[in-house]
């Protein structure tokens, strides 16, 4: 008498169920075994994949794509739109539109100088041609120095930066001028103090223009 026949009379079909799975066991297809599914894929039965055939996505693999989490420069990359693109192409241009003005500015107080040497009037021409296209160039290009300052971020956060240099820029030449003007009052030809502020403003926008330009220019290091 089979001792467990009590038990399988329990469960019927159980026999047939145990031979079903022994035959599965015995001619696996393909030299693959048979396992159990995880909870995570349903618990069914199914083929067990190996292990090494897992690839990680391509997005996370490949730093030098779009959607890579991570930028050459290890930080966290930013999500591509059209506002980005639209910032960062007038920052690459902007910068040295920002430089041009601090040039002309510098020019400016060059011919005011050779204007004076040669007994001209020192604000003959092209001194006021010199003096607005100056400061219209540095307005328009403090918005890229503000983008550039600011590109790591999102596209408000640089539109505010834009805003925000432009400031800065009146800021700055308000505060080098309160200064220069009474230091240098007296002090070489009689123009000189009032033009001192102008060209240490123009000097500075020349200088910070072409540094972000060329920084902006640096391939970034590979990780």
């Amino acid at each position: 008498m089979d001792p467990f026949a009590g038990e399988r009379g329990d469960r019927p079909g159980a026999d047939e169920a145990a031979e079903v799975l022994l035959r599965l066991r015995e001619g696996a297809i393909g030299g693959q075994h048979l396992a159990a599914g995880h909870a995570d894929d349903g618990g069914g039965v199914g083929f067990v994949q190996p292990a090494a055939k897992t690839q990680a996505p391509a997005d996370l693999a490949d730093p030098s794509s779009s959607k890579s989490i991570f930028s050459h420069s290890t930080r966290l990359a930013l999500p591509y739109s059209p506002a980005l693109g639209a910032l960062h192409a007038w920052m690459r241009w902007g910068v040295w539109v920002f430089a041009l003005g601090g040039a002309l500015w510098v020019l400016k107080v060059a011919v005011i100088t050779l204007n004076d040497v040669i007994g001209r009037d020192t604000d003959a021409l092209p001194v006021p041609v010199l003096y607005l296209s100056a400061v219209l160039l540095m307005a328009v290009g403090a918005t890229a120095v503000g983008i550039a300052v600011l590109r790591r971020f999102s596209w408000w956060a640089q539109l505010l930066g834009a805003v925000a240099a432009v400031i800065a820029l009146w800021a700055l030449y308000t505060v080098l001028d309160a200064i220069l003007k009474p230091t240098f009052d007296g002090v070489g030809p009689s123009w000189l103090h009032e033009e001192l502020g102008i060209l240490a403003t123009g000097a500075i926008c020349l200088l910070v223009g072409v540094f972000l330009a060329r920084r902006i220019a640096r391939p970034s290091p590979a990780l």
